[in-house]
């Protein structure tokens, strides 16, 4: 039988469509899409459209992880999520994860497309994958912060060279400020973890090493600033009771970053909403339960501080 005059038409119709779905395939794996937290598999016809950007996938995991409770950090950042999520059109889900490490292996298997992390974490993350800055945070206006030596007032404890020998509370191994920058200082004084303190904890948290120095269960610890300005304010004790012995240069906040790969145009339009957040009411009320004023431009060289602090920590290690 001879093929008709209309069958040729046909079958590039059929070859077109084949293209452009392995093209939406492989901008789904790029992007970190799915419905649940491991990898998933999307079906064409649920993909969706953001805005008039390129289609991307049913769902954008956008990754977060910190010292507070699940529920405290799924209210901190579900408002974000939604926001977000509106302004592109489609649904950005939150992922959490309980410490910086698990939140850097998010990144690396591709199953979260951006996420808030920590300032140790980038550092690590920079070097093992392509990662970019999408933003950087204030809070009162300061996009830095401080890593703070604590001890209780009553102790006759006053510098960090007072603690060889005594207990201490880190908060992560991943953390800047709660594990970093007290490592550099050993390192500077020819000492380590091991050997310089007679017993250490990792807490989990800024607030939970904090309260181990109220509570007596070490005799001190290193925390952000902030977190325990945060703390201040939320119990007196905290004021009153505890004293900063040793406080290190200013770092920068921990950013928003995203994976390289994402569509650069796509990259963009992320940027413009967060960069007006504060323009608009409801992005005001997010940026509130975020606890931070605003999102602004950085970039990698606004961590050379941090990483250079790390190169020697690591160097004391043997590693390269």
């Amino acid at each position: 039988m001879k093929k008709g005059p209309s069958e040729a038409p046909n079958i590039l119709k059929v070859v077109s469509k084949i293209g452009i779905m392995l093209v939406c395939l492989s901008l789904i794996v790029a992007l970190g899409c799915g419905e649940k937290e491991e990898p998933t598999k999307i079906k064409l016809k649920e993909k969706i459209s953001v805005g008039s950007e390129k289609t991307i996938g049913k769902v954008l995991n956008f990754g977060a992880s910190g010292s507070g409770s699940p529920r405290k950090i799924f209210a901190q950042y579900s408002p974000f999520t939604e926001y977000i999520g509106k302004k592109l059109g489609c649904r950005v889900k939150l992922v959490q994860r309980r410490t910086y490490k698990e939140l850097n292996e998010l990144f690396k298997k591709k199953e979260i497309a951006f996420g808030r992390i920590a300032t140790g974490g980038y550092i690590r993350l920079k070097k093992e994958i392509g990662i970019e800055i999408l933003a950087l945070v204030t809070k009162r206006g300061d996009p830095h912060y401080k890593a703070v030596i604590i001890a209780l007032k009553d102790s006759p404890i006053t510098s960090f060279d007072q603690l060889r020998g005594k207990t201490f509370a880190f908060v992560d191994r991943f953390s800047n400020s709660g594990f970093n920058y007290p490592s550099y200082l050993m390192v500077q004084k020819g000492s380590n973890i091991d050997t310089f303190f007679s017993r250490y904890i990792f807490s989990g948290g800024h607030d939970k090493s904090i309260m181990a120095v109220l509570n007596k269960d070490v005799d001190g610890a290193s925390v952000s600033s902030t977190s325990l300005l945060r703390a201040g304010t939320k119990n007196p004790e905290v004021k009153s009771k505890i004293k900063v012995i040793r406080e290190s240069p200013l770092f920068v906040r921990g950013p928003v970053a995203v994976k390289a790969e994402m569509p650069l145009d796509f990259k963009r339009r992320l940027k413009e909403i967060m960069f007006k957040m504060h323009l608009d009411e409801d992005g005001r009320d997010t940026l509130k339960a975020m606890r931070i004023d605003r999102f602004i431009e950085g970039k990698d060289a606004d961590f050379d501080t941090e990483r250079e602090m790390l190169r020697v920590i690591n160097k004391d290690k043997g590693k390269k």
